[in-house]
């Protein structure tokens, strides 16, 4: 369904709020790039709990929750249009 970044995607607009690469965040957060690429592109059910703490260590404490929420929010939106597509 999303071939580019959704720039209402929580994730990515956080990472361009930041200016930080996809692959800065990934070594960031500890993890592989496939991990950052899932994110970006909502193929994740959730943000990855590593994301969180390297979030709130970056952009201070609590900002990695409301980002992780905020994308499971951007999920079931996307969710919502995929079923309504299906009637």
């Amino acid at each position: 369904m999303i071939s580019r970044d959704d720039p209402r995607n929580p994730f990515v607009a956080y990472l361009a709020h930041e200016g930080m690469t996809p692959g800065d965040f990934a070594i960031i957060a500890r993890v592989d790039n496939v991990n950052v690429y899932d994110a970006r592109k909502a193929h994740c059910r959730a943000l990855p709990k590593s994301f969180i703490p390297a979030i709130d260590e970056l952009s201070g404490p609590g900002m990695g929750a409301k980002i992780a929420s905020d994308y499971l929010n951007y999920r079931e939106d996307l969710r919502k249009t995929l079923m309504m597509k299906k009637k």
